[in-house]
């Protein structure tokens, strides 16, 4: 058999299968949820509800609070964070860009469809949420039970130093582009350059 007769039997192989029955993947999502319910416990296991606006979100949220009232199982409402407030989903948008390589004109580039991915307030919450209170009770309920410390990091934020010959720190944006460019601009190369053009030094390590 040739490659292209291997190619041709394995798109129709993935042709003939058809999306397993919702009855099935009802069973198959009750039965691992039954699971964690029981190494857990009963009184830690809860379902997780969200609403950002997205289309998708309502029949599986009809279904959990269905789950919920029929297995006593508690609900609780939270909200998928990725930036701080909503005037930063721009700003995520543009993140994700660089981080896959994209443009913001690519219609086909990963984004996310709503601007609702922040941290809101008790009050936003409740707008789209509260239809049971219980649901925005949970949280607080299941934050008391944690013991969290946070340390502040020493140092985080490495020190920059701008290379000898680069001009200065007004210099150093224009070097840092043209290694920007050798590295991924026109046609995408992939070549990494010398060490000696970084635009930073790399503590000692990390190079």
């Amino acid at each position: 058999m040739t490659k292209n007769q291997t190619a041709a039997a394995m798109e129709a192989d993935v042709a003939e299968r058809r999306p397993l029955p919702r009855w099935a993947i009802t069973c198959a999502s009750l039965a691992c949820m039954l699971v964690l319910w029981e190494i857990f416990g009963r009184d830690n296991f809860f379902l997780e509800v969200q609403d950002q606006g997205l289309e998708i979100q309502k029949p599986v949220n009809r279904g959990l609070v269905r789950l919920s009232r029929e297995l006593e199982i508690p609900l609780v409402a939270t909200n998928d964070c990725h930036y701080l407030t909503r005037a930063d989903s721009r700003a995520q948008d543009v993140l994700v860009c660089i981080q896959t390589n994209r443009t913001i004109s690519d219609p086909n580039r990963m984004h996310f469809s709503t601007d609702q991915f922040y941290f809101k307030t008790a009050e936003e919450m409740a707008r789209v949420l509260g239809e049971l209170p219980e649901r925005l009770a949970w949280p607080v309920e299941i934050a008391t039970r944690c013991e969290v410390r946070c340390e502040p990091a020493a140092g985080p934020f490495r020190a920059v130093q701008v290379p000898a010959g680069v001009g200065g720190i007004q210099g150093f944006p224009a070097r840092a582009s043209r290694v920007a460019v050798e590295i991924g601009g026109p046609g995408r190369g992939r070549r990494r350059p010398p060490k000696s053009t970084w635009p930073l030094a790399l503590p000692a390590g990390r190079q």
